[in-house]
């Protein structure tokens, strides 16, 4: 009875961990294309100024006054992902082992 418990649960965490996993490649394959999106933006940007003009310089000014937190909030967003998915997987772990614990007690119990 314990093994088809054992089978169970570790389908169960088997199906679960590849949906987390899925998302979290997903995230994480987002989150990498927008910095490649806003650095070939930059660059771009830097290489078309032509900074011996007063108006482009200020177009250039004010157009990295809005990107450069837009970069940074990626940054966040990328840490963010991985935090969740640390305590994601900690919660994982830790669910298993209370349910393997129940069901330890409840085979001793049933003896």
């Amino acid at each position: 009875m314990t093994s088809k418990n054992d089978d169970a649960l570790e389908m169960a965490r088997r199906a679960a961990l590849d949906a987390y996993d899925k998302v979290d490649r997903s995230t994480k394959l987002m989150v990498a294309l927008a910095g490649i999106a806003e650095v070939a933006l930059g660059a771009t940007l830097i290489w078309l100024t032509d900074f011996s003009e007063p108006l482009q310089r200020l177009i250039f000014v004010a157009t990295a006054t809005v990107y450069v937190p837009l970069v940074c909030c990626i940054g966040a967003i990328a840490t963010h992902a991985e935090r969740n998915s640390k305590q994601v997987l900690k919660a994982l772990e830790l669910t298993r082992e209370s349910i393997l614990e129940e069901i330890s007690e409840r085979s001793e119990s049933a003896e």
